[in-house]
C-alpha cells in the first residue's frame, strides 16, 4: 500500500476538527438550514405551500414548495426555531427544531385538508396506455368560472378542497399530452371524491434529443448508452451508432438529467437540460478514456467516539466512475476495487448521523486510503435506555459505571445515582450492548438491548458480588438418560468431575452470570451459558452429553405473514447440547448441522420490526434432517416494502441489491435469492426512496409509502446496460 498523499491526511485531521466541534472556517460555523417535503395524509406532494421560520434568530425566512413538495430553507443563524408550512384549503403544521451550524437537516410537514364547510376531490394523472404517474400536470375545478388549480407531485397526485356542495367540471392538461375533462363531478361536505384521469401523448409536442459522442482524441464511439432521468420520459434511451450518432425521440417535455455510459470511458451526466414542446435539441459530447481498471480506495468509518460503524454505505459520488459502493463491515471497514485512475469524491452516510466527503486523485494500480468519521445527525429521533441497577438483595447501588460497548454508536458513559438509577439519552435507534462494572461486585454485559426513536428502554439490572461464592451441583447422563462418571465440569475456574452416579459439586464458584462446561472424552462437550451464580446459595444444573457419532442437522425457513422470505433473520438454537445462532440468507433459509442427536432444544428467530418467535422441544434426529417453518408478524407501528426484481422479460434477477437511499430509514439493504424476493421490515411509516440494481443493469429508483402495521408492494424491472 502506498503512502498517504498530504491532501488525505488533511482530509482526515479536518473530520477529525469537526468531530471535536472545531469548525474550519467562521462562514461554515455561522448558518445551516433545513430542507425536506411537504406533503398530504395520503402521502401525495402539496406544491405551492409556504415554509416559514415563526420564531428564532431568522425568523420571516421562507420558501416556497416545488411540484414534488420539496423545499429548501438555508441561510439560517444557528438556534431555536419554530418553523410553519401552510396553504390554503390546509390546516397550518409547525414543528420546533435547532439549527446546527454548518449543517443542513432534515424536516418534513403533513398537511391536513381543511375543509369543515366543504368536500374535497382527489386523485391521479395517469398516462394513457401504460398507467404511469404524470408529475407537474394542471387540474382545475370549475363551475361556470375556476375556482381552484392545483399541480400533480412526482407520483401523479392531486387534491383540490375546501368545495362547496355541488357539481363540477374536472379538467387536467399538460405540456405533451392532450388536455382530458370530466363534467358531473359530485362533491359533497366533509367527503372526499376520488377522480383518476388519463392523458393521451400529444405527438406533434414531443421533444427530440440527438448529439454525438467522442473519446479525448477526437474519434467516433459507437455503443454509448444516452438515457433521461428525473422527468416525465425518464428511462427513454439510445444508443450511439458507428458514426457516434445518438437520437432519443418522443420525450415529453419537461427538463432532465441525461446521462451518457460506455464501459471503459467516463460517466457524464448533463444536469437540468430542458426539453421544450416540439424542440429538437442537440448536445455533443466527449468521454475520457480510463484506462486500465486496476487502483483502489479503502478505509474505515468510525463514529465521533472512535468506534467502527458497521453498515455505513461508502459511494463515489463524482469521478471516473460514478454510483459504485460499498457498505462497512463489523470493523468499519470498505474497499472499492478495480478502479480506472483519475480524481474521485467518496461520500459516507449512515443512518441517523450526518454524511461526510472527502476527495482524492487515484494513479494507475495504487491503493489509497481514506478514513471518515461521521457525527450523531442532530436531526434524528433517538432513543434512551434508562434502569436502576441493584444487588441480590433488590437495593439500589450508586456510582456503578454504565458503558455502551457495542451498537450503532458506542462509548457513551455515565454513573448510576444514589439510588443505583442511571440513563443514557442520545442514542440512535439499535440494537446495543451495556457493560456494568462496580467494585466488589461481578461486571455483567447485557446484550440485544433495543432503542427506538423518541422512546426510552427500561433495563434494569441485578450485580452479584464477588465474595465466597456459590455452589453448582448436579447429575450428568448421556442422551439415553444413563449417568456418566469421570465428566469433568468447570466455572469460573474452579473444576470438579462427577462421580460413579453421575452427580458433582462445584463450590466456591465467583457469583454472577457464569459458563459452565461438561466434558467427557468420547461425548461432545457442552456449556451452559449465563448461569446465575448467588453468593451463599446452591444451584441446580443437570447436563447431557452426546455421543460424538450421533449428529443431526437442522433446517428451516422464515417467512413473513404474506409467505415472503425474512432475509438477515437471527436463528439462536440452545439446548442440551450446544448453543449457536446463524442467520437467513435471501430466499429466508437457515440451517444448522453437525449438532449432536438429542431433544429437548429450543429455536428462537428474531427481525428487525418484526416479532419473535421461538419453537421449544425440537428434536434433532441422528444421522437426518429436522425442517422447522417460522412465520414472524410485523411490530406494531411499523411496516415493509417487499417485491421482486425481474429483467424486462419478468426473469428473476438474483442476488440484486434493493436499498433504502432516502426516508426515515436510510441504507438498509436486502438481497434477492433465486426468485428474485426482497423484504425490506421494521420501516417506521413515512416516505421512501428506494434503489434496486444489479451487476450488469442500470438502477431504478422509485417512491414508496409505509404505513403503520402494512406491507407495501413494488416490483422493479431492470434494464441491462449494453
Amino acid at each position: 500500500m502506498h503512502r498517504p498523499s498530504c491532501h488525505f491526511v488533511r482530509l482526515i485531521l479536518a473530520a477529525l476538527l469537526l468531530s471535536v466541534g472545531l469548525a474550519p472556517s467562521p462562514a461554515l460555523a455561522q448558518t445551516g438550514g433545513i430542507t425536506g417535503f411537504v406533503r398530504d395524509t395520503t402521502g401525495g406532494a402539496i406544491s405551492g405551500a409556504l415554509v416559514r421560520a415563526t420564531t428564532g434568530p431568522s425568523a420571516g425566512s421562507q420558501a416556497v414548495t416545488g411540484i414534488d413538495g420539496s423545499y429548501t430553507l438555508s441561510g439560517l443563524n444557528a438556534g431555536q426555531y419554530g418553523f410553519a408550512a401552510s396553504k390554503d384549503g390546509f390546516t397550518q403544521a409547525s414543528r420546533t427544531f435547532t439549527v446546527v451550524s454548518g449543517t443542513t437537516s432534515r424536516i418534513d410537514f403533513s398537511l391536513r385538508a381543511d375543509s369543515p364547510t366543504g368536500g374535497a376531490i382527489q386523485g391521479q394523472v395517469l398516462r394513457q396506455g401504460t398507467n404511469d404517474p404524470i408529475p407537474g400536470a394542471t387540474v382545475r375545478v370549475t363551475s361556470g368560472v375556476t375556482v381552484q388549480s392545483t399541480t400533480t407531485g412526482t407520483n401523479g397526485a392531486y387534491r383540490i378542497a375546501g368545495l362547496p356542495e355541488g357539481s363540477y367540471r374536472l379538467e387536467a392538461s399538460r405540456v405533451g399530452f392532450t388536455s382530458q375533462a370530466r363534467s358531473g363531478v359530485t362533491v359533497r361536505v366533509g367527503s372526499t371524491t376520488t377522480v383518476t384521469i388519463s392523458l393521451r401523448v400529444r405527438g406533434s409536442e414531443l421533444a427530440t434529443l440527438q448529439g454525438r459522442v467522442t473519446n479525448d482524441r477526437g474519434q467516433l464511439l459507437s455503443g454509448v448508452r444516452v438515457e433521461l432521468f428525473n422527468g416525465a420520459s425518464t428511462g427513454r434511451f439510445a444508443t450511439t451508432d458507428r458514426r457516434g450518432f445518438y437520437r432519443i425521440q418522443e420525450i415529453i417535455p419537461d427538463t432532465y438529467d441525461v446521462q451518457y455510459f460506455k464501459s471503459g470511458f467516463s460517466t457524464i451526466v448533463l444536469r437540468s437540460l430542458a426539453l421544450g414542446a416540439a424542440q429538437r435539441v442537440t448536445r455533443d459530447v466527449q468521454l475520457t478514456n480510463l484506462g486500465p481498471a486496476t487502483a483502489t480506495i479503502e478505509g474505515v468509518v468510525d463514529d465521533s467516539f472512535g468506534q467502527p460503524l458497521a453498515g455505513a454505505r461508502v459511494q463515489i459520488t463524482a469521478g471516473p466512475v460514478t454510483g459504485r459502493s460499498d457498505i462497512t463491515d463489523n470493523t468499519g471497514a470498505y474497499h472499492l476495487r478495480n478502479l480506472p485512475a483519475g480524481r474521485y469524491t467518496l461520500t459516507a452516510t449512515a443512518s441517523g448521523f450526518l454524511s461526510s466527503s472527502a476527495t482524492g486523485d487515484l494513479a494507475v494500480g495504487e491503493t489509497e486510503r481514506l478514513d471518515f468519521i461521521l457525527s450523531v445527525d442532530p436531526a434524528v429521533q433517538t432513543g434512551s435506555v434508562r434502569g436502576v441497577v441493584t444487588n441480590a438483595g433488590g437495593v439500589g447501588l450508586a456510582d456503578v459505571q454504565v458503558q455502551v460497548t457495542a451498537g450503532p454508536t458506542s462509548g457513551q458513559t455515565t454513573l448510576t445515582d444514589d439510588d443505583g438509577d442511571y440513563s443514557i439519552e442520545g442514542l440512535v435507534p439499535g440494537t446495543y450492548a451495556i457493560t456494568f462494572t462496580a467494585s466488589g461486585f461481578s461486571q455483567r454485559t447485557v446484550s440485544g438491548v433495543q432503542v427506538f426513536s423518541n422512546q426510552a428502554t427500561t433495563l434494569n439490572v441485578e450485580l452479584n458480588t464477588t465474595g465466597g461464592g456459590g455452589t453448582l451441583t448436579g447429575t450428568v447422563t448421556d442422551a439415553s438418560g444413563i449417568r456418566l462418571s469421570g465428566v469433568t465440569v468447570s466455572a469460573a475456574g474452579r473444576t470438579t468431575t462427577t462421580a460413579a452416579d453421575g452427580s458433582y459439586t462445584l463450590t466456591n464458584v465467583a457469583t454472577g452470570f457464569v459458563d459452565v462446561t461438561f466434558s467427557k472424552a468420547g461425548f461432545r462437550s457442552v456449556t451452559v451459558r449465563n448461569v446465575h451464580v448467588m453468593e451463599g446459595v446452591t444451584t441446580q444444573l443437570n447436563a447431557s452429553l452426546t455421543n460424538t457419532a450421533d449428529t443431526g442437522s437442522l433446517a428451516g425457513i422464515v417467512r413473513d405473514v404474506s409467505g415472503r422470505a425474512v432475509q438477515d433473520a437471527l436463528v439462536e438454537l440452545t439446548g442440551p447440547s450446544t448453543n449457536t445462532s446463524t442467520r437467513t440468507n435471501a430466499d429466508g433459509r437457515f440451517l444448522f448441522s453437525g449438532i449432536p442427536a438429542a431433544g429437548g432444544y429450543t429455536v428462537t428467530v428474531s427481525a428487525s420490526g418484526m416479532e419473535t418467535s421461538t419453537q421449544s422441544g425440537v428434536v434433532v434426529p441422528a444421522n437426518s434432517t429436522a425442517n422447522l417453518t417460522f412465520t414472524l408478524r410485523a411490530q406494531s407501528g411499523v411496516g415493509s416494502i417487499a417485491g421482486t426484481v425481474s429483467n424486462l422479460s419478468g426473469i428473476p434477477i438474483t442476488r440484486a441489491t434493493v436499498t433504502i437511499i432516502r426516508g426515515p430509514v436510510v441504507n438498509r439493504q436486502s438481497i434477492t435469492g433465486s426468485t428474485g424476493r426482497y423484504n425490506l421490515t421494521g420501516l417506521p411509516p413515512g416516505r421512501y426512496t428506494v434503489e434496486a440494481g444489479a451487476v450488469g443493469y442500470i438502477p431504478q429508483r422509485a417512491e414508496i409509502e409505509v404505513r403503520a402495521s402494512q406491507a407495501a408492494a413494488k416490483n422493479f424491472f431492470l434494464v441491462r446496460r449494453f
